[in-house]
Formats: C-alpha cells, structure tokens, sequence
C-alpha cells in the first residue's frame, strides 16, 4: 500500500499558471487585475495569485519546464522516441500496487493533484530521460539470465489484495465489533467509531492495495484474507497492533510477465542501475543546451 503526502508539484503549478494566464489573453507577466476570488468585501486578483504561486514554487516550476524542453532537444538529436502504447505500458508499471490503472491515476489526483494528463505527460518525460540515460549502456544476454533467474519472484504471477481493517484492544471488543458486523453494521462507521487505530479509522478502516507478501503486512492478516471473496470478513486476528478484523474490498490478479517483456525489464533496471545519476544528467542535459534563467527571483 502506499500513501504520499499531499503536495502541489511543479508540473500542476506550471499548469495553474499558464491557464490563469492564458484567459482573458493575459501576456507573460502580466497576468491581469480581474478578481478570481472575494472574501467579504475584500478582492483577490489574477496578479495576486500569480505572484504567490511564483513566489511559492515558481523557481522549481520553472526548472521543471526547462528541464523538459533540455530532454525533448536531446531526445530528438538521438533519434530517441517514445510511442503512446510504450507510455500505457509505462502507465501499467506504475500502477502496480495501487490496484490497477483506474486506481493510480485516482490517487496521483488525489495526492498530487495531478490530471490524467499530466501523469501521461510525467511518464513520457521519464521515459525518455531513462532512454538518454541508457543509450549508452551495455547489457548482455548473459547478465539478463542472471538477473531474471535471481528476480524470479519479480516477474511471475502476482495478487493484490485492497484491505479495511478494525483494530481493537483486546479479543472481547474484537468480538463485539464482529457481531455488530454480522447483524448487519457498515464496516467503515464500526472502524470510525471502535477503531484504535486513528489512521485508518477517519478512513473507514481503509488499508488501501498490498502484494501477497508485502513485508508491512502482517503474515497472520495475509494467511486469514488470501483465500477470501471480495466482501467477506475474518477475524479477530491477533496481530502486533491488537485484535484486527480484516474485510477483502478488493482483488487483482496478474499473470506472470512474458518472456520478452521480462528480458525487457531486466535489462532497463540492469541498465539505469549503471547509468549517470538522473539528477545529474539532467543538469547535464541544461548545461549542454545552456539554460539560463533571466529573473533572479527565479532562480534556486
């Protein structure tokens, strides 16, 4: 499962900025003084808002166009190019752990505010910032077998599972809870009002997407929900937390990765692990084409 702090990145700012410059035809720096918003009496204006978010991020917003514009140059110049069923299959990598396509581009906008858009975007720029990275780099057939004999677990047949939980103190409250639950009580207002555990609880019991084997979860959980149909409930489960009861919410299974695809993802890890740096190649890639930032209120 996995949680990301909730942040605006440059590339969602970058995005803010150019549609509040662009209506109403405002030109680069002068975004216009119509009102966006009013409190009261009082007036917030496109300027103002432009000028915050400048002042906020706007030097790693800047940066982050830059950077684009340096990797498109040399991907061009290498004759690198990244096709759209490349970039869904980039997509699909991503999602794993979040259970499915649907649920990644979700939680990217939840947690990031990130469009469907934009994280097609992100993942074509990365795409090709690996691709100049490791055009370079030398992998054999025979590195590749070692690599997928050793990884074997990475390729084969995968299941996630989606959990809520309840968490209790002791095994008597675990068991009132589980009665209120076979009379019929909705899962998620039992975990907000009996659950000890307040992250989880504020979220209905809501654990979000794990592997068959995740080494966060607890073994006892894993063995009790592996072999249950999405609704089902088990439990009480003594675990290191207190006593859980654990309902299935989801599942997805995803067969074994195919040969070529395997060999394909083994030679990329194989190959970025003995590539430059990202970061520094792309202050690399804006040292060659010489970037330059003009504003010195924009610069990091």
């Amino acid at each position: 499962m996995r949680r990301t702090k909730r942040l605006y990145s440059p590339v969602v700012l970058l995005a803010l900025i150019w549609v509040l410059m662009g209506e109403t035809g405002c030109t680069a720096g002068q975004p216009g003084n119509d009102t966006v918003a009013t409190v009261g009496d009082v007036k917030i204006t496109r300027q103002e808002l432009v000028d915050q978010l400048l002042a906020n991020s706007g030097a790693q917003t800047l940066r982050t166009l830059m950077l684009r514009i340096a990797v498109d140059k040399e991907a061009a110049a290498a004759g690198i190019a990244v096709t759209d069923e490349e970039v869904e299959q980039e997509l699909e990598r991503l999602s794993e752990g979040y259970g499915g396509l649907e649920n990644y581009f979700s939680a990217m906008r939840e947690q990031l505010g990130l469009t469907r858009d934009e994280v097609r975007k992100d993942a074509l720029y990365r795409l090709k910032l690996e691709r100049i990275a490791t055009m370079s780099v030398n992998v054999t057939d025979e590195e590749i077998d070692r690599y997928l004999k050793e990884h074997a677990e990475d390729f084969g047949p995968k299941t996630e599972l989606q959990l809520s939980h309840i968490v209790t103190e002791n095994r008597d409250d675990a068991e009132k809870v589980l009665k209120k639950l076979e009379d019929g009580g909705d899962f998620a207002e039992l975990a907000q009002e009996f659950s000890v555990d307040g992250w989880t609880a504020s979220q209905g019991g809501d654990l979000g997407w794990m592997e068959i084997g995740d080494p966060f979860v607890d073994q006892a959980v894993v063995d009790a929900v592996s072999e249950l149909e999405v609704g089902q409930i088990a439990g009480p489960i003594e675990t290191e937390a207190g006593y859980e009861i654990v309902m299935l919410t989801g599942r997805k299974d995803t067969p074994a990765m195919g040969r070529e695809a395997a060999r394909q993802e083994a030679r990329r890890r194989l190959a970025l692990d003995r590539a430059e740096p990202m970061a520094e190649l792309e202050q690399a890639l804006l040292d060659k084409y010489g970037a330059e930032i003009r504003d010195p209120e924009l610069k990091l």
